[in-house]
């Protein structure tokens, strides 16, 4: 439908256009001469019994055979209407009533059985399509496959007459381990989920007594000759379209995704030569997904969606940059669990890809490092070189919290904060050196990232954790918020790991986007580190070996971006969850900008 235009000796037509889109499709489809337009208009007179008979003729089909015709990019209705007498009396869902009683008199034919494709609000309506007394009218939403689906689908496939599931799975290794990892690697996209599988199977015919296990299948999904053949035939060719000006767009639509920054289906996405385009069509052209979510009485919401085959095949045939390539290891990391999380974690993702950057391209030229290496002893003797080829954060899956016994004084009642030796785990089991993390959800029960460094000497180990405070509307930050903090991390971390460890410091950083008055005066309008012996206003004692650092609002403008904290801050006022509709211009293009050039700066 996207080649659909005004045909003669009827260009105002939208029935004739459709009529010989069709006719052309289907002399194409045998390689056949496209006959004259005007000759073809005499010959049917306008007649769907004359018309079908010339689409049959073409094809070879008889009069008993079904007749099949795929209406894909119905939405270019929306542009292409006011070329067409077409009857606008509702709108935008005029011109779709129109193209719906052409397909309708079509049905009431014999064999014919049309399947319409398309992303419009046309779509969405029961017309009078639905009243044929023999049409069923079915709108079926083409969005990923979830896990249950997934099952169904490795069921009922078979490979040599048995099914994809038994020749796949064994006693060790269930359908439910299969079709966790599949989603895992294709998001429940249905050409990588079938991709992966035929990669599988071929493994399954070169050596058939193989056994997989959940190693050998990561192994095998994470090679990026296996991701290539998984996703080159749905892909390849759309990378010869993707421009420079491309490229950046998409490192935003990559943020909008890594950041769980939810959009409408109005939603549109304005480059830098200020040329708008809606963000399903962006997705469409640069072979990109999405995965929608929708709650009763709720408007339907969607998601960037980039699978980790995707990402694996896009970071090896693309031309990629420094940042490029980080966003790209960045989503190969991350739990897909994670990246379908309902709540925008844009002020935390921000903040680890920077501090992320930071690290790995040795910015201690930056303010912020100044900052806390003049503030703190511990922090200047830690090695602060982090690899280059990590991601920008890691998700960590499985904190497990616990609410305190004792009521707390303010409306939050009881304490949640981490449960008995979880910080030990955390610790020795799940955050490595020199790599950063962020919760598997939002939650206010600790802080929202949190890292391991190591000093020079491998003796000392500073644990890091920081609390990212969005306070966007006139109420700042106030001293019982921060000894909340204290009480949520460093307490349990002295109790459960310090005791037990001399060779362990623990540091919390405050970062708040705005301090109460009385916080802001008691620091002197600038930033402070509280160590063990200092007591803070409310009288809460810092724990030995711990520390903690309040910036003051210039070090968190200065680290952020004074343009991005001013977006963000009025994105926020609006919602506790913003859209891309609200947070995308300018904030993400000048996160984008941001981030594209501390690595180029480093680089050069």
């Amino acid at each position: 439908m996207s080649k659909l235009t005004g045909i003669e000796p009827k260009e105002r037509d939208l029935k004739w256009a459709v009529w010989y889109l069709i006719i052309e499709a289907a002399c194409k489809k045998m390689a056949l001469p496209v006959p004259d337009p005007e000759e073809v208009y005499e010959e049917l007179q306008m007649l769907p019994t004359a018309f079908i008979e010339k689409i049959r003729a073409i094809l070879g089909l008889t009069s008993d055979q079904y007749l099949v015709v795929g209406f894909d990019e119905v939405g270019v209705l929306d542009s292409v209407h006011k070329f067409f007498d077409v009857d606008n009396f509702r709108g935008r869902i005029g011109p779709y009533d129109n193209f719906f009683g052409i397909v309708r008199i079509l049905c009431e034919l014999p064999h014919f059985f049309p399947i319409i494709v398309g992303k419009c609000e046309g779509l969405n309506v029961r017309n009078y399509l639905g009243n044929v007394s023999k049409i069923v009218l079915k709108l079926v939403p083409l969005s990923p496959l979830d896990q249950a689906s997934i099952e169904e689908h490795l069921e009922k496939s078979t490979f040599k007459n048995t099914p994809v599931s038994s020749v796949l799975c064994h006693r060790d290794f269930s359908i439910n381990d299969l079709s966790e990892l599949l989603l895992e690697y294709t998001d429940g996209v249905p050409g990588l989920i079938v991709g992966a599988v035929s990669v599988l199977l071929k493994y399954v015919a070169a050596t058939p007594n193989i056994s997989f296990t959940r190693e050998s299948i990561e192994s095998i999904l994470n090679d990026p000759t296996n991701a290539e053949k998984c996703v080159a035939p749905y892909y390849l060719s759309r990378l010869e379209g993707l421009s420079d000006k491309h490229k950046v767009t998409m490192k935003r639509l990559i943020l909008s995704h890594l950041y769980c920054i939810q959009f409408g289906l109005r939603n549109s996405l304005t480059d830098s030569g200020q040329d708008s385009a809606y963000v399903f069509d962006l997705l469409t052209d640069f072979g990109l997904y999405r995965r929608e979510y929708s709650k009763p009485g709720e408007r339907e919401m969607c998601q960037v969606s980039i699978p980790k085959l995707l990402a694996s095949f896009l970071e090896t045939q693309l031309e990629t940059d420094t940042l490029s390539a980080l966003l790209f290891r960045t989503i190969r990391a991350q739990s897909v669990h994670f990246l379908h999380e309902s709540r925008c974690r844009v002020l935390e993702g921000f903040v680890a890809t920077k501090f992320y950057l930071s690290l790995a391209l040795h910015h201690y030229e930056n303010s912020l490092w100044s900052t806390l290496s003049q503030l703190s002893l511990v922090w200047s003797r830690m090695n602060l070189e982090f690899p280059t080829d990590s991601a920008a954060f890691h998700v960590m899956p499985s904190i497990h919290f616990q609410e305190s016994s004792e009521e707390q004084e303010g409306p939050s009642g009881k304490r949640t904060t981490f449960g008995p030796n979880e910080c030990e785990r955390i610790v020795a089991e799940e955050l490595p050196y020199n790599k950063i993390y962020i919760p598997m959800h939002a939650t206010s029960n600790g802080p929202d990232i949190l890292f391991k460094l190591r000093e020079h000497t491998n003796n000392e180990t500073l644990l890091v954790g920081i609390a990212c405070k969005g306070r966007w509307s006139s109420r700042g930050l106030e001293w019982d918020d921060i000894s909340d903090e204290i009480e949520k991390f460093m307490i349990p971390v002295s109790e459960q790991v310090l005791s037990k460890n001399q060779n362990i410091h623990c540091m919390l950083i405050i970062l708040s986007t705005k301090l109460a008055y009385n916080v802001a005066a008691e620091l002197n309008q600038t930033r402070r580190c509280y160590t063990p012996g200092n007591k803070l206003p409310q009288g809460i004692d810092v724990p030995e070996r711990c520390e903690l650092v309040i910036l003051c609002e210039e070090d968190v403008e200065n680290f952020i971006g004074k343009s991005i904290l001013s977006g963000l801050r009025e994105a926020f006022a609006l919602t506790d969850n913003p859209s891309l509709k609200v947070i995308e211009n300018p904030v993400l293009k000048d996160m984008v900008l941001s981030l594209d050039q501390m690595s180029i700066t480093r680089l050069s």
